[in-house]
């Protein structure tokens, strides 16, 4: 009898700690205390596997939360974890429909994720790390793009856009000349059927194309790019300085090269006075 109430006690007392500390977790992350409320949610993963089984829907509600949480507090690494985890839950139980709205906030803040963590791991250059990141976040593209969320699909062609220009700088800094010119190519594509031909959007790929062509030594077809955002840029009365001075310069940069000296020499001297026409704050970044 003294073991079978122990027992009872015991399930008792586990009972009001998982309440209490779901509570604790739920508090944390509704006060916007999200690394407390990650730690909490994450305490209680294997809990919940141990009262509910390790596929339970209330396990892919922790390891979401979790997920959410690190991902609010900027700590994207634990972040993509969790989303892993939950992704896996709900494929491996086919849980889409079940569990259809936090399968549907699982793929899209796991999206935000990778490609915040992407930034991230080019800014400070782990270049495997970043390759990874991108290999997911392409995969969980292909996936699940045609998954629809409302009237729309899970991910836009800006998600595509944003991925193909992130592989287009990490082959630009590892040195894949084909891959850099490949993605480069791809990313204008998708930018002038994203954004629209006389986009501002349009024009900043135009200008990323044209540097990265210089940086492939391809001074023609990068002049062909700077000449087609300068004529893009006037048609449209565009008011952006900075670019416009930034393409002015990779041109002249091209015509040197080309040894057209002249011109390279005017373009200089007109990147030269708009610039110095600039107010002083919009000069330098902040």
């Amino acid at each position: 009898m003294r073991k079978i109430h122990l027992l009872i006690l015991f399930i008792i007392n586990s009972a009001f700690c998982f309440s209490q500390n779901q509570d604790i977790a739920i508090k944390h992350f509704k006060n916007k205390e999200f690394l407390k409320a990650a730690i909490e949610f994450e305490k209680l993963i294997p809990i919940g596997e141990y009262k509910f089984g390790v596929n339970s829907d209330k396990v892919i509600d922790y390891n979401y939360l979790a997920a959410r949480s690190y991902q609010e507090s900027n700590k994207l690494r634990k972040a993509i974890f969790f989303y892993t985890q939950t992704l896996q839950i709900i494929e491996k139980e086919s849980k889409f429909d079940s569990k259809k709205s936090v399968f549907h906030q699982t793929i899209v803040f796991y999206m935000e994720a990778l490609l915040a963590y992407s930034h991230e791991m080019y800014l400070s250059e782990e270049f495997y790390n970043l390759e990874q990141s991108l290999i997911r976040a392409n995969n969980l593209y292909i996936k699940y793009n045609s998954i629809k969320i409302g009237k729309f699909n899970a991910f836009d062609k800006g998600i595509e856009l944003g991925i193909s220009k992130a592989y287009a700088l990490l082959w630009g800094k590892t040195g894949n000349v084909i891959k850099y010119k490949g993605f480069t190519d791809r990313t204008l594509k998708l930018a002038k059927e994203y954004y629209g031909y006389n986009s501002i959007g349009y024009l900043i790929e135009l200008n990323n194309s044209a540097k990265a062509y210089y940086d492939l030594y391809l001074f023609e077809e990068s002049l062909i790019f700077c000449n087609e955002l300068i004529e893009l840029y006037d048609n449209n009365k565009h008011d952006n300085t900075i670019l416009f001075i930034a393409n002015l310069i990779t041109k002249s940069g091209n015509l040197n090269k080309l040894k057209r000296y002249e011109e390279a020499i005017e373009t200089s001297q007109n990147a030269l006075s708009l610039f110095e026409k600039l107010p002083q704050r919009n000069r330098l970044p902040d």
